[in-house]
């Protein structure tokens, strides 16, 4: 039996810092719904000049959904990990920093598939 490809979901991420510490941000796509397990999540800022992630937080934070976030060296790019097991809409805040740090909200919803390739 073949094996899944891991999915990558990847949401661009558009920020500005309108005052000392408080950002405004788009998301494309503005909500992420999750439907393979265990997947693999990317938030990238573009077109955000002098902003990068710092970390992220996810509500409810007592959850074993998510695998701690990685941040790019550059601090454009966060990566985390979703198993996705749970049926349950997660709050995500990007940190982020400019002149003085900040944070935004996009959402996760995880629906997993009850039967399919997933379930190896």
């Amino acid at each position: 039996m073949p094996k899944r490809k891991t999915e990558f979901l990847n949401v661009q991420v558009t920020a500005i810092e309108t005052s000392p510490g408080k950002f405004a941000a788009t998301f494309d796509p503005e909500t992420l719904n999750v439907h393979r397990k265990d997947c693999v999540i990317n938030y990238q800022l573009i077109n955000s000049t002098g902003i990068t992630f710092t970390g992220l937080t996810v509500d409810p934070a007592d959850n074993d959904q998510f695998s701690v976030p990685s941040v790019s060296k550059s601090g454009k790019m966060i990566t985390l990990s979703d198993a996705n097991t749970d049926h349950k809409t997660f709050h995500i805040s990007l940190l982020l920093t400019g002149k003085k740090n900040g944070n935004v909200d996009p959402e996760v919803i995880n629906q997993p598939e009850t039967t399919g390739p997933d379930d190896e």
